[in-house]
Protein backbone atom coordinates (compact mmCIF):
# COMPACT_ATOMS: atom_id res chain seq x y z
CA UNK A 1 0.00 0.00 0.00
CA UNK A 2 1.53 3.11 -0.65
CA UNK A 3 1.47 5.76 1.95
CA UNK A 4 -1.49 8.95 1.75
CA UNK A 5 -1.43 12.18 2.40
CA UNK A 6 -3.26 13.54 5.20
CA UNK A 7 -6.64 14.96 4.28
CA UNK A 8 -7.25 18.39 5.81
CA UNK A 9 -10.20 18.98 7.33
CA UNK A 10 -11.59 22.80 7.57
CA UNK A 11 -14.31 24.93 7.33
CA UNK A 12 -14.66 27.47 4.62
CA UNK A 13 -14.27 30.60 7.37
CA UNK A 14 -12.28 28.71 9.49
CA UNK A 15 -9.10 30.68 8.99
CA UNK A 16 -11.10 34.21 8.59
CA UNK A 17 -12.48 33.59 12.31
CA UNK A 18 -9.00 32.91 13.42
CA UNK A 19 -7.46 35.89 12.60
CA UNK A 20 -10.87 37.57 13.75
CA UNK A 21 -10.34 36.40 16.86
CA UNK A 22 -6.70 37.04 17.39
CA UNK A 23 -6.85 40.36 16.04
CA UNK A 24 -9.38 41.17 18.46
CA UNK A 25 -7.48 39.91 21.57
CA UNK A 26 -4.42 41.84 19.90
CA UNK A 27 -6.27 45.05 20.15
CA UNK A 28 -7.86 44.77 23.61
CA UNK A 29 -4.76 43.58 25.32
CA UNK A 30 -3.30 46.68 23.85
CA UNK A 31 -5.41 49.04 24.76
CA UNK A 32 -5.93 47.52 28.33
CA UNK A 33 -2.26 47.98 28.20
CA UNK A 34 -2.15 51.30 27.57
CA UNK A 35 -5.32 52.64 29.82
CA UNK A 36 -2.77 51.15 32.50
CA UNK A 37 0.70 51.64 32.34
CA UNK A 38 0.54 55.10 29.58
CA UNK A 39 -2.34 57.32 31.54
CA UNK A 40 -0.93 60.21 30.35
CA UNK A 41 -0.98 63.72 32.56
CA UNK A 42 -3.52 61.59 35.19
CA UNK A 43 -3.84 58.33 35.95
CA UNK A 44 -6.39 56.03 34.72
CA UNK A 45 -6.26 53.99 37.79
CA UNK A 46 -6.36 55.44 40.94
CA UNK A 47 -4.79 54.59 44.38
CA UNK A 48 -7.55 54.23 46.90
CA UNK A 49 -6.77 54.77 50.86
CA UNK A 50 -6.39 51.26 52.78
CA UNK A 51 -10.40 50.63 54.28
CA UNK A 52 -8.97 50.36 57.89
CA UNK A 53 -11.66 50.62 60.53
CA UNK A 54 -11.10 51.19 64.03
CA UNK A 55 -12.59 48.40 65.99
CA UNK A 56 -14.61 49.46 69.39
CA UNK A 57 -13.39 46.68 71.17
CA UNK A 58 -12.11 46.98 74.87
CA UNK A 59 -8.50 47.09 75.51
CA UNK A 60 -9.02 47.28 79.42
CA UNK A 61 -11.19 44.30 79.80
CA UNK A 62 -12.01 41.01 78.01
CA UNK A 63 -14.53 40.78 74.75
CA UNK A 64 -17.69 39.68 75.50
CA UNK A 65 -20.28 38.50 73.85
CA UNK A 66 -22.33 41.85 73.55
CA UNK A 67 -18.89 43.51 72.25
CA UNK A 68 -18.72 41.01 69.11
CA UNK A 69 -22.64 41.60 68.36
CA UNK A 70 -22.13 45.38 67.99
CA UNK A 71 -19.44 45.18 65.42
CA UNK A 72 -20.59 45.73 62.07
CA UNK A 73 -18.75 43.85 59.79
Amino acid sequence: MAPSEPVEVSAPGEMRVFWFLLLTMVVVVTAVTLAVVGGGGSAVLQDVEPQRFTDPLPTTRPVGRADVEALRL
